[in-house]
């Protein structure tokens, strides 16, 4: 009866093992989730360009999403990114640099290079 206990034991912490390691990497640093448009501003220019097809939003938020804190970064923001959802909410500008951003004052590194997938945008 011992053992039987300590396996189904074992099969329990393994799945809530799993369970959060999940939810952790379930969370957003961008929520895409009932964007309107999203407006991106490139700093040298000034040049303007507004997103509202919904592919073209969820891939470009997706890559946000796939960034990792950083505890250090420093970079001269190329593009600003606003962000406005269907409840009239904007987000405050999202400074960024090839992969690197800040959000809060908290630094990501993304996974992709979001300024080469913003400059497609512009030709």
């Amino acid at each position: 009866m011992g053992r039987l206990k300590v396996v189904f034991l074992g099969k329990i912490l393994a799945i809530c093992t799993l369970l959060v390691l999940f939810m952790m990497g379930c969370s957003r640093i961008v929520d895409y989730d009932h964007v309107n448009s999203v407006s991106i501003l490139a700093r040298d220019s000034g040049q303007e360009y507004r997103m509202t097809d919904q592919r073209q939003i969820t891939r470009l938020l997706k890559s946000f999403n796939s960034s990792r804190k950083e505890s250090f970064l420093k970079f001269r923001a190329e593009y600003v990114i606003y962000i406005s959802y269907e409840n009239g909410v904007t987000t405050e500008g999202i400074p960024f640099c090839g992969d690197c951003f800040r959000i809060d004052g908290v630094a990501y590194r993304s996974s992709e290079d979001l300024s080469k997938i913003v400059e497609a945008y512009f030709e």
